[in-house]
Parts: C-alpha cells; sequence; structure tokens
C-alpha cells in the first residue's frame, strides 16, 4: 500500500493533517477550517480521510474509523476542498551549520532520514545549504539530528470573509 502521493505538486503522506478550505462546506466535507487526517492510501489512488466531527454521507472507511467520520477521497476531491497543513518546527538543540547555530529557528520536516536519526528539513532563512534533492528551496534545506526539532502546535485558521456583491 502506497504511503504517500503527489497532489498539485505536494507529497501528501499517510498521517498528514488537511484543513477545509472555503469550498469544502458547500461539498459536504465539514466547515472551512475543519482538520482531517490521512489514515490510508491505497494502490488506485484513493485518500481514506478521518474527520474529527461525526459528518452527514461520511462512513467507516471499511472499519478502520468510527462511523460518519471517515471518507474514501480521490486526488481532485482533495485537490478542490483541502489544504495541507505541514506542520512547522522550531530547532531546540545547539545545531551547527557552516559555523552559525541553527537553535530558535522555524522550519518544515520534508523527510526523515537512516531509520529517523536525522532530519532533513526547509529553515524559514537561506543558511547556505542545500535543496533536499529538489524538495525544498535551494538554500534553505540543511539535515538535523531528529531529536533536535520541536514541533509548533497548528492553529486554526481564521474563517475567511467572503465579500458581498452589490
Amino acid at each position: 500500500m502506497p504511503q504517500s502521493i503527489k497532489i498539485a505538486g505536494k507529497i501528501i503522506r499517510v498521517g498528514d493533517r488537511l484543513r477545509g478550505n472555503y469550498s469544502a462546506p458547500e461539498r459536504g466535507f465539514g466547515r472551512e477550517g475543519d482538520m482531517v487526517t490521512v489514515i490510508r492510501i491505497t494502490s488506485d489512488k484513493r485518500l481514506g480521510i478521518r474527520s474529527e466531527k461525526r459528518l452527514e454521507g461520511w462512513g467507516d472507511l471499511d472499519g478502520l474509523v468510527p462511523r460518519r467520520q471517515g471518507y474514501w477521497a480521490t486526488r481532485e476531491v482533495i485537490h478542490d476542498n483541502f489544504d495541507l497543513v505541514e506542520p512547522k518546527f522550531i530547532v531546540n538543540a545547539n545545531v551547527q551549520h557552516k559555523k552559525h547555530s541553527l537553535k530558535g529557528m522555524k522550519c518544515t520536516l520534508l523527510r526523515d532520514i537512516g531509520d529517523g536519526e536525522y532530519s532533513f528539513v526547509e529553515l524559514e532563512e537561506n543558511v547556505g545549504g542545500g535543496s533536499a534533492d529538489g524538495l525544498g528551496k535551494a538554500g534553505h534545506c540543511v539535515l538535523v539530528p531528529a531529536g533536535s526539532l520541536k514541533e509548533v502546535p497548528v492553529k486554526k485558521k481564521p474563517k475567511s470573509k467572503k465579500k458581498k456583491e452589490a
């Protein structure tokens, strides 16, 4: 069974969290800003997503989740109704790169290396690193010990205000 899938240039993995966008409520995918988690990716490229709330018309992902909390979604459904929530991390240890301390810098996890001992991260600043084989921005990516990262809690995105047409 695949552990990741590429949708609109972004790699989505089992365990990733997605946030409902402005079109989600109109199509029965909860309210804008509601979170779902990718539970499974099938060989025919469907994603099993689990909602934190019970939703009308949702199922149980063939017994994987409680009733009305699971949905088998196509790539198009994910692309049109959800945004990937990329977890943010802070380097919380004294990690050096080219004689500069990375401690306190914000970053995004790109990939774990070597049984999870190390992680490729993309820092918000250009530190003269690489691009992690094209996964991140050139100059922003470095390899750090996995234990040196602390996850920053995900905040709910404020609801967007739709403009009323005159």
